[in-house]
């Protein structure tokens, strides 16, 4: 009898956003608004309280950035943060 290694699997399922939301999203956080991050749940984010700049919102909805430490890791839906300064509303 052998000994098998039990692996825990995670499924990531997609989060489906609609193109609306998406378009509402850009409208929030336009390009160039900065941001102060409260917390985000990824082991490599940058630290509390830095503030980056918006630089677009992907197809996913997620809030690509420019951290001020030189990070590029972006907002997801779940992370929590604050705007510091409305960026210019190009729609």
């Amino acid at each position: 009898m052998s000994t098998l290694d039990v692996i825990e699997r995670k499924i990531y399922m997609p989060i489906m956003i609609s193109r609306e939301d998406i378009a509402n999203r850009k409208r929030q956080y336009p390009v160039g608004t900065r941001i102060k991050l409260i917390s985000m749940n990824a082991s490599h984010s940058p630290p509390k309280g830095t503030e980056g700049t918006v630089i677009g919102i992907d197809g996913k909805g997620s809030i690509m950035m420019m951290w001020d430490n030189g990070q590029g890791l972006s907002l997801l839906i779940s992370d929590k943060f604050s705007v510091v300064k409305k960026g210019k509303d190009r729609i």
